[in-house]
């Protein structure tokens, strides 16, 4: 008999709290369905905004040096730059790897060590690639 109560009061208990959720009308989840496409579709125009005025800007700068230095070896220079810019990478992950070590992220941490070692082997093949005679990178 004692079990009956007890499975009873289980129930009622399970009943209550169930009364005590918030289910959605079909309106109201397509408005937040709405809502939730409009945010990520905002986030991704934004980060194809970005991208197309970074894919401009690079174009520009790599129009600049081959009309600038039509004369004088431009792929030397691109070679250069390229390598400058891997550098900065590698020092923005050295950076980042020391920070998360530093605060005992350590999974962060390796993440950012690892990628670190991939520009580096990066930085090598662009520095094997020969450009002729002139290329003393």
């Amino acid at each position: 008999m004692a079990d009956k109560k007890h499975k009873k009061k289980k129930k009622n208990a399970k009943t209550q709290s169930d009364d005590n959720l918030y289910v959605p009308s079909n309106k109201e989840l397509e408005d937040l369905i709405e809502r939730i496409r409009n945010e990520n579709d905002k986030a991704v125009s934004q980060e194809e905004s970005i991208k197309a005025r970074h894919l401009k800007e690079v174009e520009s700068i790599i129009s600049k040096i081959f009309k600038e230095f039509e004369d004088q070896k431009p792929m030397l220079l691109m070679k250069i730059l390229l390598l400058e810019c891997i550098n900065e990478l590698i020092n923005y992950h050295k950076e980042k790897s020391i920070k998360y070590f530093k605060s005992r992220d350590i999974d962060y941490a390796k993440i950012w060590y690892k990628d670190q070692i991939l520009l580096k082997e990066c930085e090598k093949d662009i520095k094997d690639i020969s450009l002729g005679s002139d290329d003393w990178t």
